[in-house]
């Protein structure tokens, strides 16, 4: 029997670009936070929100329809209430998208039986009983990863013999932590020399200066993947520059017991016309 961890895991290893309708720009929203998990491993996230100009560096669009007609939308991501599947539904259809994607605890009858007609991937969530967020991180991953993880066929496997008077084995790595090890004070091996050339050129030739914060996740080799937390002001192209600019750093991993792990730092990137 498929379980429902490896039928999402299927729907998400088929569609590379997806559409969140009701993406909040707000950090502590959960539409937020699956938004940003699933674009850190890889997933380009179209934004759907007519109160918003921009999220998570990328441009937003006031409805799905207008969305398809800048960008090729696979799979659909709704965070609204159940009454308002039904429209969302409809244009998931329309605009041809793979998948409709719903969350805990929402039901549309209409909606389903339009999705389970017409898309290739149906409604979820019924058979699931832990909370959504807390299984993001267990199902995504990307095509490309999933199969560089696969289990090679079984092959018979040779008994050594153990050698007389071995070395003895050295002692046990400390594990990586599960959580990135917060950096506060970072050691940078590598910045760009001039960053001014990322400055948007429109904010630059009208004298408008900037501030964006980037939440980033540093590997082990140093290399940061950001996610942009906050944008002053919106819709000038600071948010992407940024992202190209912390593209360009790499800094000392966090260490743990002389191991390199995971960390996270937050990055401040300014940007004044004058400086």
């Amino acid at each position: 029997m498929v379980t429902e961890a490896q039928r999402i895991a299927a729907i998400l290893a088929n569609c590379r670009t997806v559409a969140v309708v009701g993406l909040s720009p707000k950090p502590h929203r959960d539409s937020f936070d699956v938004a940003r998990a699933m674009q850190a491993q890889g997933w380009r996230i179209i934004p759907v929100n007519p109160n918003a100009t921009q999220v998570l560096g990328e441009p937003a669009y006031p409805s799905l329809l207008e969305a398809a007609r800048h960008e090729r939308i696979e799979l659909v991501n709704v965070f609204r209430n159940s009454h308002e599947i039904l429209p969302v539904a409809q244009e998931a259809v329309a605009i041809g998208a793979k998948g409709l994607w719903l969350q805990l605890g929402v039901a549309n009858e209409q909606a389903a039986q339009l999705a389970i007609a017409s898309l290739r991937y149906a409604p979820m969530w019924r058979e699931q009983e832990r909370p959504h967020i807390a299984m993001v991180s267990e199902v995504m991953r990307p095509p490309a990863e999933a199969q560089t993880r696969r289990s090679p066929p079984s092959t018979p496997r040779r008994e050594v013999e153990p050698q007389e008077q071995s070395a003895p084995a050295p002692a046990p790595t400390a594990l990586p932590p599960s959580e990135p090890v917060m950096i506060t004070t970072p050691t940078w091996i590598e910045r760009p020399r001039h960053p001014e050339r990322w400055f948007p050129r429109q904010a630059f030739m009208q004298g408008i200066a900037g501030e964006v914060v980037l939440d980033c996740e540093v590997s082990v080799d140093g290399r940061l993947s950001c996610v942009v937390a906050s944008e002053t002001p919106t819709g000038q192209g600071f948010g992407d520059a940024a992202l190209r600019i912390a593209q360009a750093h790499v800094m000392r991993p966090a260490m743990q017991n002389g191991v390199a792990v995971r960390g996270r730092y937050r990055m401040v990137v300014p940007f004044t016309p004058n400086g």
